[in-house]
């Protein structure tokens, strides 16, 4: 899927963790316990991250993808 990187930033990345203490003992997550949403530690970094890449070509604004979900040539046609 390609995105601006605002709208990268509003996504959750699975590979992100927070740490975060409870009544159970300390643990990571990447999910916030009873909130719903993401921790905003564990939001897509875009350009920031060493996954990203850009798509070649002039878009405006330029519009990159997460490299860990494969190349954008490994994506399935949609049915």
């Amino acid at each position: 899927m390609l995105l601006t990187e605002a709208e990268a930033r509003e996504r959750w990345c699975p590979f992100a963790r927070t740490y975060a203490v409870h009544e159970t003992g300390a643990a990571t997550h990447n999910r916030g316990y009873g909130k719903g949403k993401p921790e905003p530690d564990c939001l897509c970094l875009a350009s920031a991250c060493m996954a990203w890449r850009w798509m070649p070509g002039t878009f405006e604004p330029p519009l990159g993808y997460c490299g860990l979900a494969g190349s954008l040539g490994a994506e399935r046609p949609p049915e």
